[in-house]
């Protein structure tokens, strides 16, 4: 029912955490094709159970110049 969005800017580098208060994802599957996207187009990313519940996806891109 909600969701917190952080973005940072600094240098060449874009870092994005998006938190939920969702359930955590339990199909028994490893990579979605949203995994598949996440990895083509990051240099880095995470997705993991909260503390309190829900998900965070931490994800880091690096911009061209």
């Amino acid at each position: 029912t909600s969701i917190e969005i952080a973005v940072n800017i600094e240098d060449s580098a874009i870092s994005m955490q998006a938190k939920d208060n969702g359930t955590s994802p339990d199909t028994g599957k490893t990579q979605g094709l949203g995994s598949e996207l996440l990895k083509d187009v990051c240099s880095s990313w995470s997705l993991e159970p909260a503390p309190a519940g829900g998900m965070i996806l931490r994800a880091n891109l690096l911009l061209e110049s």
